[in-house]
């Protein structure tokens, strides 16, 4: 399956980190309403021990939508959510 972003690359090449116009943006994440760490997805990925694959899946809308599902039955206790530092 091949995925083209709308920067004209292919997702799955910037998803496993070998395009990087998102490197330098910084993140905050929290575990439910805990802040747990910040930086961008590789400093977080080193912190947490996850891939950045697993990274940039939770700055996707369908991400989002199972977040809201969750929330509305009670559940968001250890999820994790990304939210973009300005």
């Amino acid at each position: 399956l091949l995925m083209i972003g709308r920067h004209g690359r292919r997702m799955n090449d910037v998803m496993e980190g070998k395009y990087n116009f998102r490197n330098h943006h910084v993140y905050a994440v929290y575990r439910g309403d805990e802040y747990v760490t910040d930086g961008t997805l590789e400093e977080i990925g080193k912190t947490l021990g996850m891939t950045r694959k697993s990274l940039f899946w939770y700055l996707t809308p369908s991400a989002r939508r199972k977040l809201e599902s969750k929330t509305k039955r009670g559940k968001t206790r250890n999820c994790i959510t990304l939210t973009l530092l300005e």
